[in-house]
């Protein structure tokens, strides 16, 4: 899957089997994750910060929006097609 914010690349995440993903940074990046689902939200902690980050998927016009928990809608990244 890939996201943008403000028609720039913001980044990628590759999903794997028992709940691991591997996403990449703008910058070409990447780092290692595990992922669980928390009411709502789908929750990633990665390999360089213990600290969960947390997201709601939003359907809008023309496709779907991560929204980080607590952040606001200008914040949001969408989903490429």
């Amino acid at each position: 899957m890939t996201f943008s914010r403000g028609g720039e690349f913001y980044g990628a995440e590759q999903f794997y089997t028992r709940r691991r993903s591997l996403w990449q940074y703008a910058d070409g990046t990447c780092t290692d994750g595990e992922w669980y689902a928390e009411g709502d939200y789908i929750c990633f902690v990665y390999e360089e910060s213990p600290v969960p980050q947390c997201w709601h998927f939003i359907e809008k016009p023309g496709g779907f929006a991560a929204r980080a928990r607590g952040a606001e809608e200008a914040f949001d990244i969408l989903l490429d097609r």
